[in-house]
């Protein structure tokens, strides 16, 4: 029989087709060196920009007085 679902292994933003199951190998970082209002929209332009889907953000790197910060958490 042939199979139903199709996955497809990458890191490019994109949709999934009809019964596709995306995975995100890759794992990004990101250096926090400002913190604004606007961390979020921020990282994700740029996630965007780079053709780099969310799904492939692993974590944000910040010192450790920004670690504490409500704009870091909302991030």
């Amino acid at each position: 029989p042939q199979a139903e679902l199709a996955i497809h292994v990458g890191c490019a933003l994109r949709e999934p087709a009809a019964n596709e199951l995306l995975i995100y190998p890759r794992s990004v970082l990101v250096a926090v060196s400002e913190m604004t209002a606007e961390l979020a929209a921020h990282v994700r332009t740029a996630l965007r920009d780079s053709n780099i889907a969310e799904q492939s953000l692993a974590c944000l790197l910040a010192s450790e007085e920004q670690m504490a910060s409500a704009l870091l958490h909302q991030a």
